[in-house]
């Protein structure tokens, strides 16, 4: 499934909402009726522009919620600016204005392992092995066999077998 957290910059988009009807406030309108010229899209405050595919109500028939459908042209910019404006002479709902701060990224895209690293670590092991060997305690130095343990000092997540040079021969990590 497409993700929406944050909206972001030139990627289509998809949010909803509801039309306060005009003769009985505060009520949602039902089944609003909307046409070509009544919803309009700015980009970073520019001219207001017809959106490309008119919102309708989803499911159909109902009160709320009304789906508005954004192309990824309708969102290049950082600042998009929809607007409803019921452009008949009766005005069966109110206007509203919907502001919308793009960004380059969303939360999907962040990096990270949702299964593995080097396909036998996970994201979580791999940090705590890389704690231990920088902030944890260490034993052995100088010797055959050097332990790095984890922050509570509970476990050895790092012991590495070394020759005379100090060279590792060996290792062996617990990250769980």
């Amino acid at each position: 499934m497409t993700s929406y957290v944050t909206p972001k910059k030139n990627a289509a988009y998809i949010f909803y909402v509801g039309l306060v009807s005009s003769a009985n406030r505060p009520d949602f309108q039902t089944n609003p009726t909307l046409a070509a010229g009544d919803v309009k899209v700015s980009i970073d405050g520019g001219t207001l522009n017809n959106l490309a595919t008119l919102p309708d109500v989803q499911p159909d028939g109902a009160t709320v919620p009304v789906r508005v459908q954004l192309s990824s042209d309708e969102m290049n910019g950082d600042n998009i600016v929809v607007v409803f404006i019921d452009q008949t002479a009766t005005s069966e709902w109110d206007d509203l204005f919907i502001g919308i701060q793009t960004s380059a990224r969303q939360v999907d895209d962040l990096a990270y392992s949702a299964e593995t690293m080097d396909s036998t670590v996970t994201l979580k092991q791999a940090v705590n092995i890389m704690l231990a060997a920088l902030a944890g305690k260490s034993t052995g130095g100088g010797g055959e066999t050097i332990t790095f343990r984890d922050a509570a000092d509970s476990k050895a997540r790092i012991t590495a077998t070394v020759d005379s040079a100090g060279n590792r021969t060996a290792i062996t990590t617990d990250g769980a």
